[in-house]
């Protein structure tokens, strides 16, 4: 059997990134039997991946997510490829592909909060976004409706896909995602690259994120006069952009710093000697970059929405997204409370073991051979 992957955006940043590198990592690793993979790449994914496992194949694809070349010529390589069935990480289907595949739906931000999926599509002219939006939505529709198996990261989605899409139950399979293990040190002796004490936020700035808890919350601190600071990690975009200019203007530049884009290293680092990770996000998917934090033994506060109180269990501390003097309370425990924060510490431990990314790749693969 010739497996197909849609490895595109192989290392290209944080979420979806994530998940296409953990895939394919561990399928690199695995003995695929009689079965070939054929892996689709970009340009820098080709120098960047180079497996060691001989039943996996390379083969270049030159085309930019969401946008026409990628509807129209991706097709063509597909079938040229000769693959019996293709995993597509992520709802960007082509339309035109008519032969079997298999698509991972990580949420439904794109129906359920909307301003934040048409900002994301477009900047520039509000019909250019309102086109956009549409074509997404339409796409959508049509990789759900189109595939033989639906691969959801938590019940949470599932059930949207369910209740949204109106999805066959026995269609859609719940395989976890998990934390990315990106320990690059464990010296208590490494110098930490930010002074002082902080909470880290990782991710992007899209508006379903929440930020502006952020921004409420450093308005918190300043009039406490406390020592402590925000740390903000996630992708250089319009949204990162906005959220600088809110922090300027709100006179909290010392307060919150955002850093953009970092290496794994430097994150690993942030993770490492972080007070807490705060994570007020509306909707998720998953919440990956919170099991990171826990692997890390820091403890997390999370946002009692959508799909985090699923994954995270009791091995985290849960607030109101729109509450943001209970976050701040429960920062002070984190801080001042050793025994809490010993507890919590131990509790992350315990939930990251659960999601594991073999078992993940494993139950992927099961899905593909069985089509």
């Amino acid at each position: 059997m010739n497996i197909g992957f849609d490895a595109r955006l192989y290392q290209k940043g944080l979420g979806l990134g994530r998940y296409v590198q953990q895939l394919l990592l561990q399928y690199d690793a695995i003995d695929l039997g009689k079965n070939t993979m054929t892996v689709f790449l970009s340009k820098e994914g080709m120098n960047e991946f180079q497996p060691k496992n001989t039943n996996i194949v390379k083969v270049v694809a030159p085309y930019q997510w969401y946008t026409l070349h990628e509807q129209i010529a991706f097709p063509l390589l597909l079938n040229k490829s000769g693959c019996d069935v293709v995993h597509f990480p992520h709802f960007n289907v082509p339309i035109f592909y008519k032969k079997p595949y298999v698509v991972t739906i990580h949420d439904l931000i794109l129906l359920k909060m909307p301003r934040s999926a048409r900002l994301a599509a477009s900047t520039r002219i509000p019909w250019i976004y309102d086109l956009k939006y549409a074509g997404y939505r339409f796409v959508l529709h049509q990789a759900v409706k189109n595939a033989k198996q639906i691969i959801a990261p938590t019940h949470y989605v599932k059930n949207d896909l369910l209740t949204m899409l109106h999805c066959i139950d026995k269609k859609v399979t719940c395989i976890s995602e998990a934390a990315m293990d990106i320990h690059v040190h464990d010296s208590k002796d490494v110098s930490p690259v930010v002074a002082g004490p902080y909470v880290l936020y990782v991710g992007n700035a899209y508006p379903h994120k929440n930020l502006d808890l952020l921004l409420e919350l450093g308005t918190l601190l300043d009039k406490e006069s406390s020592d402590l600071r925000i740390i903000v990690v996630g992708q250089e975009d319009y949204f990162a952009k906005k959220f600088r200019q809110k922090v300027r203007s709100m006179g909290l530049g010392s307060r919150i710093h955002h850093r953009g884009f970092v290496s794994d290293q430097v994150l690993a680092n942030l993770y490492h000697f972080a007070l807490a990770y705060v994570f007020p996000s509306f909707e998720e998917g998953f919440g990956l970059p919170g099991l990171e934090a826990m692997s890390y033994g820091v403890p997390v506060i999370s946002s009692t929405s959508s799909c985090l109180p699923e994954v995270y269990g009791n091995a985290a501390l849960f607030a109101s997204p729109k509450d943001t003097q209970v976050w701040l309370e429960m920062i002070k425990k984190v801080r001042y409370n050793s025994e809490l924060r010993e507890d919590y510490i131990q509790k992350g431990f315990q939930c990251v073991i659960k999601y594991d990314w073999r078992e993940t790749a494993r139950e992927t693969m099961c899905i593909l051979t069985s089509l």
